[in-house]
């Protein structure tokens, strides 16, 4: 049998689980949320780092001798509830790994974790040295990269559960056009509803922009075009309700009035 041998291609699947190849819309929410932890704690040893460097800096100049840089790394962050609870689901629903089975990753009981070698002190013990720009420049560096890189994944994260959250914001504005003007045709169907996506998409967009260069926090930049849109529907429903009935019955002041009505009268029954 004549073998074609080709350069880089291999008879191997190597899976490869690193966000800087899976992109944030191909990952769980629960994936983005560990790599906004990693980043979290990343943020954390960097900025331990640039308070390190200062503090040697201040001890070299008062002939002070330098400190000790601790050895243990920045814990995570504890594991969301929702994550522990899509495990858990997972482990009842999921049917169980057999024995004839292997893992997609590594042997069957997993690496060990390599032991972490001590932090070592950037300042020597018989010639203490000033830190240079290149140190404050590098931990000031990984500290905002640490920060955007977690607001782009958090902003990913809320951006997932607002637009599932948008149906509401958008039946809430149209039951107020709907009463507010029954008899509007087809033309203000199309007409308020390319307003309403409008203004939500543009919201989002923007909110993701600003959100991603730092100026927003991620949370807000995300749900405000749904809180905007959800008051402006609730302050509407409340205008439409203080107005007469339509032609297609009573108010809301109606509804609310039979609901009283049949609350008194399971009251007298009981």
């Amino acid at each position: 049998v004549n073998d074609i041998r080709v350069k880089n291609v291999f008879d191997e699947l190597e899976r490869n689980t690193d966000e800087a190849v899976r992109g944030d819309r191909e990952m769980s929410t629960c994936e983005m949320l560990d790599v906004i932890r990693e980043s979290d704690r990343e943020g954390r040893e960097a900025r331990r780092d640039r308070a390190e460097l200062l503090r040697n800096d201040l001890r070299i100049l008062l002939a002070l001798p330098p400190l000790t840089p601790p050895d243990s790394a920045e814990p995570l962050q504890p594991v969301p509830s929702y994550c522990r609870w899509i495990e858990t689901v997972e482990q009842l629903v999921l049917p169980k790994t057999v024995s004839a089975q292997t893992r997609a990753q590594g042997p069957p009981g997993g690496a060990p974790p390599e032991p972490q070698a001590p932090r070592a002190s950037r300042f020597g013990p018989d010639r203490p040295s000033l830190s240079n720009w290149s140190l404050t420049a590098t931990a000031v560096d990984r500290a905002q990269d640490s920060e955007r890189r977690g607001a782009r994944f958090a902003v990913e994260v809320h951006k997932k559960w607002s637009i599932s959250f948008a149906c509401i914001s958008f039946v809430i504005v149209g039951i107020v056009m709907a009463l507010r003007f029954p008899r509007g045709g087809i033309g203000l169907v199309i007409g308020g509803a390319l307003l309403v996506f409008s203004v939500h998409y543009i919201g989002l967009t923007t909110g993701e922009s600003l959100a991603d260069r730092g100026r927003v926090t991620p949370w807000l930049a995300m749900w405000m075009p749904n809180i905007i849109l959800t008051g402006l529907g609730t302050m509407g429903l409340v205008l439409v309700s203080r107005q007469s009935g339509s032609t297609r019955g009573g108010d809301f002041q109606e509804v609310v009035e039979g609901v009283r009505h049949l609350w008194r009268r399971v009251r007298r029954r009981s």
